[in-house]
């Protein structure tokens, strides 16, 4: 194409009309990531604003009360060190109803913890939220087993506060020691016992919390049984860790033939 001696080409014209401004601040460009891993990855600085989606792990936002810490991972059976913090600060007022297990999506700033932080190299400055795959709902239809008990791996992604059963092998028993009469012991507690899949351990593991009062004997490490309670919150303050807990209400030996659905 043939131009006017005095007409300027396309792409000055564009770099004309952009009034020599330089390149967007790559600071102030939303970057988004598929995942929690896929952000550790990278090699951000403070201030940068991010978009990603993951699950919560650990709720501290059940009050309402601001600023109030929750957690993120990309599973529910993340490790500690596969998790990042995020932080919803004071003027954030519209904070949806979340629920450990639940897959969301957020945008967040930035922050670097420094060589301070336990796991992570950074932390999160909430700007907001959106519940995308709500946690699942206990219902008997979804068990993992024709019973209608569940195993360890599956109850994790269930929404915590409702009734279930679940099928696993006893991994540990943590039983407070006796206390002499007349003597001043330690606290203890809670007393309860580890559940897994599989009778030594693995990833998927679940927090069984005991009552002596309803006990009838002391589960066996290694044998398999069901229990009854009240799935719930994990307890951050017992070894392992694990991402739920159960209010415990009773349990048995698992059936000879237990038909998976």
């Amino acid at each position: 194409m043939n131009m006017a001696p005095n007409e300027a080409s396309p792409s000055s014209k564009l770099a004309s009309d952009a009034g020599g401004m330089s390149a967007p601040d790559p600071s102030k460009t939303r970057l988004t990531f598929d995942g929690v891993n896929a952000l550790m990855r990278s090699k951000l600085e403070a201030g940068a604003e991010v978009e990603l989606r993951g699950k919560v792990t650990i709720n501290g936002c059940k009050t309402g009360s601001r600023p109030c810490v929750f957690m993120i991972a990309d599973d529910v059976l993340a490790s500690p060190t596969a998790r990042v913090d995020v932080l919803v600060p004071g003027e954030v007022t519209q904070l949806p109803s979340l629920q450990v297990g639940d897959g969301v999506n957020l945008v967040a700033r930035l922050d670097l913890r420094g060589e301070s932080g336990p796991f992570w190299k950074f932390w999160l400055h909430l700007n907001s939220v959106t519940v995308t795959e709500p946690a699942k709902e206990a219902t008997i239809g979804g068990s993992t087993f024709a019973d209608g008990s569940w195993s360890v791996e599956d109850v994790l992604n269930v929404k915590p506060g409702v009734p279930v059963m679940i099928t696993g092998y006893v991994t540990d028993v943590n039983l407070c020691p006796p206390c002499p009469k007349g003597a001043r012991c330690q606290p203890c507690g809670p007393e309860g016992i580890v559940l897994a899949d599989i009778p030594d351990g693995g990833k998927a593991l679940i927090y069984v919390v005991l009552e002596r009062s309803l006990l009838t004997g002391i589960p066996v490490r290694g044998k398999r049984y069901q229990f009854t309670g009240i799935l719930d919150e994990p307890i951050s303050y017992v070894m392992p860790p694990t991402p739920r807990s159960l209010k415990y209400k009773s349990y048995r030996p698992v059936p000879a033939k237990l038909l998976r659905r």
